[in-house]
């Protein structure tokens, strides 16, 4: 009898503590479940430390900053930008920014003239090593974002990057209409430029709809990886395009080999200052194709330099869902992510530097990650 009464006694503490566990599950849900990183824009998390704190004022006040200056600035121009009467050619002044030296990294941002708000949104994110989120995280460091940028058919578009570029000095203004298929001379010429005016150390190709963890890059780049360096994530000879109505077409003329050399996918190209020198001599003596990935790849193969692969860039590229469908701490080691765009980044930024300051909460997460979807990592059969 006194056993039977042990028994449903430690049977109602049993109940009462499952009850107890669950009712902390569903009032502190971000914790104890998949959504234990996948936070609300409206609601960032909440202060746990004096430097998370922090970071949570920054926030808002990037918030702010990004919609104040693109209202006030810059939508005035932006709204004027499809009035057909404004729309001829312009042959803008060429703007180049000033580059520090010695410079230990360059980011190269490829950004289409249009594309204010998310040029906007990078330097109030991981863009500027000024701005408060990274001042503390790169003291030590330099780097610098640069925005190439091409010449639009709008008078609008080309005042709007004047004005851009005379209040923040980080414009390099390519004269060449902005295209898709000028994307290979965008790229040379912003390399020219970065030989003769930069001379990094290390240079990062990407786009303006990509985040980048500088402090995960300088961090890899400062465990001395094997020289030359040319990374990220490698097409491993793929077939030219011979459909004459893609926008990645590619002639018989232009390149008629049967396969492409391997070559690093455009929006994540990380690669070593030595080699940028040698890269504009080589193209000097080659034929341009339009793909610019694929052109770099033809131009780092002439010179002996082959890739590597490099799963942190562009880590979810081959994955179908959206990138806002997994945890936020499948972002946290992470280099460059595709899909992240406007004020995302300045989102995706604060609660990247959260988690990687509260870094109980990831290691909790990547302990049950096998069970989420979707997969850290999704397969592709272009690898070898």
């Amino acid at each position: 009898m006194f056993r039977n009464i042990l028994e449903k006694s430690f049977k109602r503490k049993k109940f009462v503590f499952l009850f107890l566990f669950l009712l902390i599950c569903v009032l502190l849900k971000q914790y104890c479940n998949k959504e234990i990183i996948k936070f609300s824009y409206t609601r960032p998390l909440l202060p746990f430390q004096s430097y998370v704190a922090e970071l949570e004022s920054m926030y808002f006040e990037a918030q702010r900053e990004y919609y104040h200056v693109y209202k006030k600035q810059f939508k005035p121009i932006a709204q004027s930008i499809n009035n057909k009467n404004e729309f001829q050619n312009n042959k803008l002044k060429t703007i180049q920014p000033k580059c520090r030296t010695p410079l230990s990294f360059l980011i190269l941002v490829h950004s289409s003239a249009e594309n204010i708000k998310r040029r906007l949104a990078i330097r109030y994110s991981w863009g500027s090593p000024q701005n408060r989120f990274n001042k503390q995280l790169t003291s030590n460091l330099t780097y610098s974002t640069v925005f190439a940028v091409g010449r639009s058919l709008s008078t609008a578009v080309n005042k709007m990057i004047a004005q851009e570029a005379s209040l923040y000095s980080d414009i390099l203004f390519i004269d060449i209409l902005d295209t898709y298929r000028n994307l290979s001379y965008k790229t040379l010429n912003s390399l020219i430029w970065s030989s003769n005016y930069c001379r990094p150390n290390f240079l990062l190709k990407t786009d303006d709809d990509c985040y980048v963890n500088v402090v995960n890059i300088l961090n890899f780049l400062k465990s001395e990886p094997l020289l030359p360096l040319y990374t990220g994530r490698v097409q491993w000879f793929m077939p030219p395009n011979r459909d004459n109505t893609s926008k990645f077409y590619i002639s018989v003329n232009d390149y008629n080999a049967f396969l492409l050399p391997p070559y690093v996918s455009g929006g994540g190209i990380l690669l070593s200052g030595d080699l940028i020198p040698r890269l504009v001599s080589a193209s000097q003596q080659k034929k341009i194709i339009p793909n610019e990935d694929a052109n770099l790849g033809i131009l780092m193969n002439n010179i002996g330099v082959l890739p590597r692969e490099n799963i942190h860039i562009l880590p979810f590229i081959y994955c179908n869902d959206s990138i806002w469908n997994r945890p936020t701490c499948d972002f946290v080691d992470q280099y460059v992510i595709h899909g992240v765009e406007n004020y995302s980044q300045v989102w995706l930024h604060y609660h990247t530097l959260v988690l990687q300051n509260i870094k109980g909460i990831c290691s909790l997460v990547n302990k049950f990650r096998q069970y989420l979807k979707p997969p850290l990592y999704c397969p592709t059969d272009n690898s070898v």
